[in-house]
């Protein structure tokens, strides 16, 4: 359609429709969770101007990973370093701790400097029974997103050329970074008790503020696992197993030791965080100057123990 919101009316709603999709063909993705090239000095240095190819077969995945050969069908291509908005790749399903379903955007029509790659070219051409020259003039003019499988390590020596991020929206960025430093700064959170409290009032308000759950009583959020909570914020489980499924309330009944130990963890990620700029990390993704930040995972306080 030419427009997300279809609530004009049925006649001028139809003007604005351009065809169908089957329901078979829509993939639901409810997650922050996305693979972004690794932008670490480490990453760049290692692969410099290397391509690493996504593919729509996943034994082509493989074939490339466990035999260092990957052929020219793959329907796009990254580099480490990359910020590109078209390089953040929504996670959709997990194959195994390497290998994920992801979902890419393998085409911008005219916004595209690069070549189609010829395994997006094939896949067209079977697709929509084009001839070649037929399906590159039909990759100049459309946007083309595409189901595929990537790797976080192509070469298995531990640097990744892919990592997990989490997407926020600006004022999500703003309002998580605001939580975290009232609690950080706050005068009334000095004693283990008082720090229990304070977390356990901060997560609430977090949740409120982040989730859209204004509305929703602070006992019922409170009874929300750190686990559920985290993967509201985040979409991703907490890292502390310790803690991870306990309720938020039951924060103020862990020892004084298992506490410290946490929140002294907690409070340097939350610090080191809330201090740094991600303005490298952002995108724009509308007419309006609108941003996306990227946030690797490794950064967000309380994912990583």
């Amino acid at each position: 359609a030419a427009n997300d919101n279809l609530n004009l009316g049925p006649l001028q709603n139809k003007s604005m429709v351009y065809g169908w999709i089957p329901k078979a063909a829509i993939t639901l993705w409810n997650s922050r969770v996305v693979l972004t090239p690794n932008r670490t000095e480490e990453a760049r240095s290692e692969y410099g101007d290397r391509g690493f190819p996504l593919y729509r077969n996943l034994e082509r995945l493989k074939f490339c990973l466990e035999n260092a050969y990957c052929d020219s069908s793959a329907i796009y291509y990254f580099t480490v370093g990359s910020s590109n908005l078209t390089a953040a790749f929504p996670v959709i399903g997990n194959i195994n701790k390497n290998i994920k379903h992801v979902v890419c955007v393998a085409s911008r029509g005219m916004e595209d400097r690069d070549p189609p790659s010829e395994g997006l070219i094939l896949y067209i051409q079977e697709t929509l029974n084009l001839t070649r020259n037929d399906a590159i003039e039909f990759l100049t003019r459309q946007y083309i997103a595409s189901s595929a499988y990537a790797a976080i390590d192509y070469d298995g020596n531990g640097i990744n050329e892919l990592e997990q991020a989490v997407l926020f929206t600006q004022p999500e960025l703003s309002k998580l970074k605001h939580s975290l430093m009232t609690l950080l700064s706050s005068n009334e959170c000095l004693t283990h008790n008082e720090r229990k409290y304070c977390l356990k009032n901060s997560l609430t308000d977090l949740c409120k503020s982040i989730l859209g759950l204004s509305g929703i009583s602070s006992v019922a959020i409170e009874n929300l696992t750190f686990d559920q909570l985290w993967n509201g914020i985040a979409g991703v489980d907490f890292g502390t197993k310790k803690i991870n499924q306990m309720k938020i309330k039951d924060i103020t009944n862990l020892s004084n030791r298992d506490f410290r130990a946490f929140y002294n963890e907690f409070s340097n990620q939350a610090e080191l965080f809330c201090n740094t700029s991600y303005d490298n990390c952002a995108v724009i993704f509308n007419d309006e100057g609108d941003r996306l930040y990227l946030i690797p995972l490794r950064d967000l306080p309380g994912v990583i123990n």
